[in-house]
Parts: structure tokens; C-alpha cells; sequence
């Protein structure tokens, strides 16, 4: 099949896995072709990347994102799963598959938000897709 149809089906299925499966509005997708095979390559089974437990944690915030539907659990890829400065919290978690990590985002700044008492600014990276 020529190149350009199958990158065109390739950015189509790109696009809806961004906006249906995890959430993403994007406006476009960029392609690169570095490399063409004369034959195909030999399949090997896919290993499973391996899991990160999350880490160990009292913390009442991360107890609280951990009772979301959808949270897998807290992450520490980028710093502690809960950080704290001033009046401003960030919550690190990793997301069930099959969810959109945008819902459970949502949900997570939500509890986060009842279990810091309100007036505090939250973000929340999803680090993982488990």
C-alpha cells in the first residue's frame, strides 16, 4: 500500500485514540518516517511493561485519591506523590486502563480538594497508565 495512505489511517487512528481513549483534544498529528523494511520483522509476544507499586503513604490527600474510581494508584516519578507548597497542592497518580485520565483527574482534584479543605489550588499529573 502506498506510504501516504497508510500514514493517513495511521494520524486517523492517532487522533481517536487521543480524544476517545484517553481525553486529549489534538489538533494535529506529525509523522516521521525514519525507516522502511523490505520484509516484515519476526513477531515476538509483547511482554507487559512492569507495574510500579505505589508507593507507601498516610498522607489523608493521597488516601483520598486513592478511593477514586479509576485511580490505579499515587506515583513518585517526578517527586513525592503529594507536594505542598503554599497554599497549592499537587497530587501525582497513575490511572486504571480503560479510563479517561481526564474523568479521573477531574475526580482526584475534586477529592483532593474536600480532603484539603477547599481553598487550595490542586493540580494532578497522571504519570501512569496502568
Amino acid at each position: 500500500r502506498p506510504l501516504p495512505e497508510v500514514s493517513e489511517e495511521l494520524r486517523a487512528a492517532l487522533l481517536g485514540a487521543a480524544a476517545d481513549g484517553i481525553g486529549l483534544r489534538v489538533a494535529a498529528v506529525d509523522l516521521r518516517v525514519t525507516e522502511l523494511l523490505d520484509a516484515a520483522p519476526e513477531e515476538e509476544p509483547a511482554a507487559p511493561p512492569p507495574g510500579r507499586p505505589s508507593p507507601a503513604t498516610d498522607d489523608p490527600v493521597a488516601l483520598a485519591v486513592l478511593r477514586v474510581e479509576g485511580v490505579a494508584g499515587v506515583t513518585d516519578a517526578l517527586g513525592p506523590p503529594v507536594r505542598r507548597s503554599g497554599d497549592a497542592l499537587r497530587v501525582e497518580l497513575a490511572v486504571t486502563a480503560g479510563r479517561r485520565p481526564l474523568d479521573v483527574a477531574r475526580a482526584a482534584r475534586s477529592a483532593v480538594t474536600a480532603a484539603a479543605g477547599g481553598a487550595t489550588a490542586v493540580t494532578v499529573l497522571v504519570s501512569e497508565l496502568r
